[in-house]
Order: structure tokens, then C-alpha cells, then sequence
């Protein structure tokens, strides 16, 4: 704020709008009106340059990720910042934050995904192709959006809303339906291709996940009775691992060689434990 003073009273001094006091040798400020109203948007504009730099000094820069797989690799699963879990299958990219920031959550994608994302009814999660916007708050779905398909989007639990970006139609898509792009524009209609969402989880790249993350989608992934849970302190070890048609014993003796980890079984309970 001195410096913003010495600043200006220089100015005055060049315009010819200060008068010295000679008893004193020290100029004084002549309160003409013309003088009054510079000194005041003098004021206004410190004020609002304050303002805008204490706004940019609390802008939060966030690194953004780009995740690609190829066609004919093994789903890729990651999980996201805000804890929602993303499958990217065939030749996929997506691009992502390490860390959401303001009032919404955003990726792009460009390909085949299926998304689980976790509820946040204050901070939307928006997911940006290159046609169609699509906005929930919580729920699972897939999205395709490849040269071959423009835009395909299936529910699988809970409400999506989808807005054609050319002409700005929205739609709202439930359990149990499917939205198309067709013609430029969506189409809803019920979904027939159920088996589709298992397709992400017939070979799987667990990327740095969480052993309770993947104990969680290999249950999922079993159609069997025998299901595999671990000991809560051992849930958040994370490591990285491909799995595609083993049993559930199976996987649990990998994951123990993995993780220098023992397993139990009594009846179809597999129990992973650090003894």
C-alpha cells in the first residue's frame, strides 16, 4: 500500500497538482475535486488488484494424468482421487486430475470404459467426449466412443443425464437403459446387451490398486459361491497384479505371493491374514 502511494503521489507531483509548503520543505496534496476522485479510483484500483491476487494465490494448479491401453490388453483398473473406480478397455485413453478441485469432478475420455463412481451429491463427476457431455453424482455405466461408435452409454445401477454438445439435447438415462447418438441425436431406449458389463472383466491389469479393491471386483467377477475378504488392517496395501480365469483359490495364493501374505479357507470363506 506505500509503495502504491509513493506511486501515485509522484504522478500528482509530475501533473503539476501538488504544491510545495515552503516552511516545512515537505509537499502537500492541493484537495481539488479533480485530485479527490484521482486519490479515490487510485484506492478502487489497489483494492481490486489485491483482490485479484489474492484470488490467483489460492488457485490450486492441478498436474492432470492421461491413462491409454491397446487394443487386445487386459482392462486396465485404476481408481480415481475422489475414490471412484474407472475400467478401460480396448484401445481407450482418459484423461484425469490427480486431484479434483472447485465444485465438479472431470475427466475425457476417448474409447471403452465402465465407471463406478463414488457418491458426491455436492461436486457432480462430468465425463467430456468428444460428443456428449455426461453428468452423475453416483452410480455404474459404461461409455463407448470410438470412430465406429459416436456414443453409446448403458446403466447399469442408478440415473445419468447425457447432453448432445451440437445442439445442446439432454436426456436422462436409468437402470436398465441404453442412450445412443444416432443422426445427431440420443435415443434412449431399454438395454439389450446385459452380458456387456462382465466384458470388462474377463482380463484385468490391477494397476497400484488397493487389496481391498481387488478382492472386491474378483468377488464381483466370481459367479461361484466362494468369496475371498481379507483383515481390515491389510485393506489398503496396495500392489499390482493381472488376474483373468482363476478361482478364487487361486487368487488368493497369488495374492498372498504377492504380498508375503497367508489365506485360510472353511467352507466357501477364503480369509487372507498377515499370519
Amino acid at each position: 500500500m506505500d509503495k502504491a502511494w509513493e506511486g501515485l503521489h509522484q504522478r500528482l507531483e509530475d501533473d503539476g497538482l501538488l504544491e510545495s509548503v515552503r516552511d516545512s520543505g515537505q509537499p502537500r496534496i492541493r484537495r481539488t475535486p479533480t485530485l479527490m476522485w484521482a486519490a479515490s479510483v487510485a484506492v478502487v484500483l489497489i483494492g481490486l488488484a489485491t483482490f485479484f491476487l489474492l484470488k490467483q494465490e489460492n488457485v490450486v494448479e492441478t498436474e492432470k494424468l492421461i491413462l491409454h491401453t491397446t487394443e487386445g490388453s487386459p482392462t486396465l483398473v485404476t481408481t480415481l482421487e475422489d475414490g471412484s473406480t474407472v475400467y478401460l478397455r480396448g484401445e481407450t485413453s482418459m484423461t484425469y486430475p490427480v486431484q479434483f478441485v472447485g465444485n465438479k469432478r472431470e475427466i475425457a475420455l476417448n474409447g471403452d470404459a465402465f465407471f463406478e463412481i463414488a457418491r458426491d451429491t455436492e461436486n457432480p463427476f462430468i465425463i467430456d467426449t468428444k460428443s456428449v457431455l455426461v453428468e452423475v453424482l453416483g452410480t455404474s455405466f459404461s461409455v463407448q466412443t470410438t470412430e465406429e461408435i459416436p456414443f453409446a452409454l448403458s446403466v447399469r445401477n442408478g440415473e445419468v443425464r447425457v447432453t448432445f454438445k451440437e445442439t445442446g439435447q439432454s436426456t436422462h438415462v436409468r437402470a436398465g437403459q441404453t442412450a445412443l447418438l444416432h443422426a445427431n441425436k440420443l435415443e434412449t431406449l431399454a438395454t439389450t446387451d446385459h452380458a456387456q458389463f462382465g466384458r470388462y472383466l474377463n482380463r484385468i491389469h490391477f494397476k497400484d490398486q488397493t487389496l481391498a479393491n481387488v478382492i472386491r471386483i474378483m468377488n464381483e467377477k466370481n459367479t461361484g459361491k466362494v468369496r475371498i475378504s481379507c483383515t481390515p488392517e491389510l485393506a489398503g496395501k496396495a500392489f499390482t497384479v493381472d488376474f483373468s480365469d482363476e478361482s478364487p483359490e487361486e487368487i488368493a495364493e497369488v495374492i498372498c505371493a504377492a504380498l508375503e501374505l497367508k489365506y485360510t479357507q472353511e467352507l466357501n470363506n477364503i480369509y487372507i491374514t498377515s499370519d
